[in-house]
């Protein structure tokens, strides 16, 4: 099985393509800023020729940056152990190229074009690259890691998650409207359940919930993190039910998730409770969320249903 277990490995994988343009534009920038920095401080005239070599190192710092998340990707795809070195590849190449053409025709006592010369270049070009890489690499996750938290809703525990129901039941009593619970967990078989309490499963199963519920609704944990509650506010069930389809769309579509579900034969199911003045307390909403909850816990083939609290 692919090795993913890092905060890092599920924060790329989560994270969204305009985020990775966006971070790969600032390191890329960065760094090149870096390189005429030094001819800055040396007082050294910018020439075309500099300039040149600095668009290129901004080109293959950006383009080598992209192919960060593409290598997770074509990793999880093909169940690779390891990472394929796109970067590093990418990085080397272009170092390798850049340096052939730098070099005069003549280099130790050789024509460039020669074997030993285009043997030779080999070795500084992929130190390059594997310093490159890991720089660039380390720099990169940083970056999204910090996107991922700022663009991202906070999960909320038990208690914070009640908290929340109970604020929103008691205004729904005093000014009407409405908001309704969804429900989503998958099946655990029990013999795998240590398992998958060790593996990123669940993490990445709420960290998808999270980046995609609106800004005005809230996720939370039930059952110690066996299943993902989200308060959908102004929604009724059928609205919710949208809601909790296109959730279910979303998890479905992510590779990574769907393949560790895939080995477990887990089914991903939604269950759906509408606020109703007949509950007559929060303690009778809460009740009725339980029940549902108990019932989407059983592993019957359940993919979406409707539950409305009367």
């Amino acid at each position: 099985m692919t090795n993913y277990r890092t905060e890092e490995n599920i924060s790329m994988i989560t994270t969204s393509f305009a985020n990775v343009i966006i971070v790969s534009l600032f390191i890329s920038f960065i760094f090149t800023s870096l390189y005429f920095l030094i001819f800055i401080s040396l007082q050294i005239a910018i020439d075309l020729r500099i300039l040149i070599v600095g668009i290129v190192i901004f080109s293959v710092y950006f383009i080598s940056n992209l192919f960060i998340r593409t290598e997770f990707f074509i990793a999880v795809k093909k169940d690779y152990k390891i990472r394929p070195p796109l970067q590093i590849l990418i990085i080397s190449v272009s170092a390798y190229i850049a340096l052939f053409f730098i070099i005069p025709d003549r280099f130790m006592e050789s024509d460039k074009v020669s074997l030993p010369v285009f043997v030779l270049l080999t070795i500084p070009s992929g130190v390059i690259g594997m310093v490159s890489q890991k720089v660039l690499y380390h720099s990169f996750i940083i970056l999204i890691k910090f996107f991922s938290k700022i663009f991202s809703k906070d999960i909320l525990g038990n208690d914070a998650f009640y908290e929340n129901i109970e604020f929103k039941y008691h205004e729904f009593l005093r000014h009407g409207g409405i908001f309704s619970i969804i429900l989503i967990s998958f099946t655990i078989p029990k013999y795998a359940a240590s398992k998958l309490k060790r593996s990123l499963i669940f993490t990445l199963f709420f960290d998808i919930l999270r980046k995609n519920i609106r800004k005005t609704d809230f996720l939370g944990i039930l059952e110690n993190g066996k299943t993902a509650a989200i308060l959908s506010n102004g929604n009724n069930a059928e609205k919710a039910y949208v809601q909790a389809k296109r959730l279910v769309n979303t998890l479905k579509d992510n590779q990574l998730l769907m393949k560790k579900l895939h080995v477990y034969n887990s089914i991903i199911k939604s269950s759906i409770i509408q606020a109703s003045k007949e509950h007559e307390s929060f303690e009778k909403l809460m009740e009725n969320v339980f029940a549902v909850l108990h019932k989407i816990l059983q592993n019957k083939k359940i993919e979406i249903e409707i539950e409305i609290a009367k």
